[in-house]
């Protein structure tokens, strides 16, 4: 029989350019995925309509808190993220790996990132978080390997 897992059991890290860091302050994560569709839908087809799947997407969407120690030293997975989010061009890609605590889902993505507001209110946690998107396809095994 199959049990539920909790969230808070996904393995979520950014490759760095030499070693994937996980990213602390995580609690909440959406992985989402789209399609675009191209329409074939022509007289012949007698007013029903056609497509044809065309192209799919993959979006991780990251919330949490913002980091930092006593010293002011990151979160180096936040870190990582955010020196991501400022960078342009081929400088901007790098690999995200998202994994479930039994490892029965497991996934590479290389993609970009955008950094999501930082802040909050006279007694909340700082928040933090990102969007990434996935560029290419997904991956089942480490291409930084």
């Amino acid at each position: 029989m199959a049990d539920t897992i909790l969230a808070r059991g996904w393995t979520i890290e950014v490759y760095d350019g030499s070693d994937y860091q996980s990213i602390g302050g995580i609690n909440t994560f959406t992985l989402s995925s789209s399609v675009e569709r191209s329409d074939g839908t022509t007289f012949d087809s007698e007013g029903n309509a056609e497509h044809t799947k065309s192209q799919l997407g993959k979006t991780i969407t990251v919330e949490g808190y913002y980091f930092e120690d006593d010293t002011g030293t990151r979160d180096a997975g936040q870190e990582a993220v955010e020196t991501l989010c400022e960078a342009l061009g081929s400088a901007a890609e790098e690999t995200m790996h998202i994994a479930s605590p039994d490892g029965g889902y497991e996934v590479w993505m290389d993609g970009t990132f955008n950094l999501a507001d930082i802040g909050g209110g006279n007694n909340d946690n700082t928040s933090w978080g990102f969007e990434f998107e996935r560029t290419g396809a997904t991956m089942s095994s480490d291409p930084n390997a």
